[in-house]
């Protein structure tokens, strides 16, 4: 009976820790989008100036979420949004507006993707 009691325990501690996680994924995943949206807005309506406040605001964003998300979400994939975010400000400070805008949209399909790849449905 004891086996059982602390089977159900540890399925209980492991379902907790499996929403945590979700809910890291989501939280960190809408505000690092709703960053890079208004970064792509300023970028769109030529406040480049703006635009690069934000894209390093959102790579600041970023780098405390990857300690975070580092726990719960493959190391290759948060290396791969890193990347593309840490290209941002140095695109946008150089003018590049159509890379800039071509690197943010890269980096938002790649955050979408993990995202819905964390939530545990029959595809997954």
């Amino acid at each position: 009976m004891k086996r059982l009691w602390a089977a159900a325990a540890f399925a209980v501690i492991v379902a907790i820790i499996c929403s945590i996680g979700i809910y890291c994924v989501n939280s960190y995943s809408k505000g690092l989008i709703s960053r890079l949206d208004m970064a792509s807005d300023a970028a769109k309506s030529g406040d480049l100036t703006k635009a690069t406040a934000l894209s390093q605001q959102a790579e600041d964003y970023w780098i405390s979420a990857e300690k975070v998300l580092g726990l719960f979400v493959s190391h290759n994939e948060i290396s791969q949004i890193g990347v593309s975010i840490s290209k941002l400000p140095s695109l946008i400070e150089n003018g590049d507006k159509a890379l800039f805008l071509a690197e943010l949209s890269s980096a938002k399909i790649q955050i979408i993707h993990t995202t819905k790849m964390e939530i545990p449905i029959d595809i997954n």
